[in-house]
């Protein structure tokens, strides 16, 4: 099967670029009591499939298993326990990529995505400020604001989901305050009095 979907033009990369970046963009590491614990990848790029077959996560003592290749802009979740998973989170467009063995710590600890040796990506999280407090314990989870930010800072993660997190799913978008200045509408003068009678 892998070899008939490998090539050009193919979801699985006869070769792919010598560093691709894969991205740990969710954790949920101290679901509440409907939740369930997972650590989510995503594939920032917009054109290069990743074939991230044998990698492994440490902290959760997970390898990836063969034949598992992120297209462009695709998630895929690890769990700590895939019937607990799937009964928190229903739907059939959540790609779960797994168990893992081990355990996220609710107070902390460090997640090291790699590629042999190479460190493809890191982030340590911890239960306490400056990291976003709600997601100890009360339900949301650890999301990453954008999957091009640098995810090793505390103030690029978010709790924003009511429900648990977005697992699998595009990450739920954080409010954007509006700071600009409001602009004069045409015909009307700064003191709001109208500029014509006409």
């Amino acid at each position: 099967v892998i070899a008939n979907n490998t090539g050009p033009g193919k979801p699985v990369p006869a070769s792919q670029s010598a560093d691709p970046k894969i991205v740990i963009n969710e954790i949920q590491y101290q679901p509440g009591p409907s939740g369930s614990e997972f650590v989510e990848l995503v594939n920032p790029s917009s054109t290069e499939s990743v074939d991230i077959s044998g990698w492994t996560i440490e902290g959760v003592e997970l390898t990836i298993q063969p034949g598992t290749v992120l297209l462009p802009g695709a998630h895929v979740v690890f769990v700590a326990d895939d019937v607990a998973f799937r009964q928190a989170y229903p739907g059939a467009d959540r790609l779960v990529g797994g168990e893992y063995s081990g355990t996220l710590e609710d107070t902390g600890e460090t997640l090291r995505l790699l590629n042999g040796t190479r460190v493809v990506d890191e982030v340590t999280y911890s239960s306490s400020a400056p990291w976003p407090t709600d997601a100890a314990g009360s339900g949301p989870s650890l999301e990453l604001i954008a999957p091009n930010a640098d995810n090793a800072l505390p103030t690029n993660w978010a709790t924003l989901s009511t429900s648990g997190g977005t697992p699998g799913l595009v990450n739920t978008a954080p409010t954007v305050p509006d700071t600009a200045a409001p602009s004069v509408p045409v015909g009307l003068s700064v003191s709001g009095v109208s500029a014509s009678a006409a």
